[in-house]
């Protein structure tokens, strides 16, 4: 177990699959910068690594893929495909020793967006990694139909997938409390009626644009 050091914390970032992993940052010198607890905080492990020993402020997680860590500091930015094992230059299109200040993952259009000290605002399309295997497909396969639609849209996934609904800035969007059907989401001043048709191998998820109901 890695003790932390007596400097300030300067974010925290989630697994988003498993509330007890969580991420720190720190600043300062002359110790360790990236933190990791497992345990909810129980215990610790310094996962800085190579990474420069100066001020380190800021760190994201890839939601789609969790081992793979976005790290900001008063050099720029770097990423680690292995949850913070090796790590390598995230640099391009930046202005050199650019301090990174925030990281922010924009989920619906894959973007990291970067917020520096005093060279404005950046984003970057986040690559897929190199490292993915055969058990860790990209997406699941769905069918969606039909296209264009009218007031109804199926959405046909695999058995056990989740489906959510989110908006353009990547909220999930609310459930309709007033509506009487399966599932209802509110979706600008319209209401979503979620329905869900059972299948043998895959389940249908039926979206019904329904006004005035919420």
């Amino acid at each position: 177990m890695s003790a932390l050091p007596d400097r300030y914390p300067t974010d925290l970032a989630f697994h988003p699959n498993n509330d007890s992993i969580i991420y720190v940052t720190y600043s300062g010198f002359g110790s360790g910068h990236v933190f990791v607890t497992e345990d909810f905080g129980q215990s610790r492990m310094d996962i800085t690594g190579s990474l420069p020993d100066i001020p380190t402020n800021a760190i994201a997680v890839n939601p789609d893929y969790p081992q793979v860590l976005y790290v900001g500091n008063d050099l720029g930015v770097y990423m680690s495909e292995d949850y913070g094992s090796t790590r390598n230059s995230f640099q391009m299109g930046l202005p050199e020793a650019v301090i990174a200040m925030d990281l922010v993952v924009s989920r619906p259009n894959r973007k990291l967006r970067l917020a520096t000290h005093g060279n404005g605002a950046y984003q970057r399309n986040m690559p897929l990694p190199t490292n993915i295997g055969a058990e860790e497909p990209i997406a699941p396969q769905a069918q969606i139909y039909p296209n264009p639609f009218a007031d109804r849209l199926n959405i046909e996934v695999p058995r056990g997938t989740k489906v959510a609904v989110i908006d353009m800035q990547g909220r999930g969007v609310p459930r309709c409390p007033r509506h009487s059907g399966d599932v209802g989401v509110a979706v600008g001043g319209l209401c979503c009626a979620l329905g869900r048709a059972e299948q043998a191998s895959r389940q249908a998820i039926i979206i019904h644009i329904l006004p005035n109901l919420c």
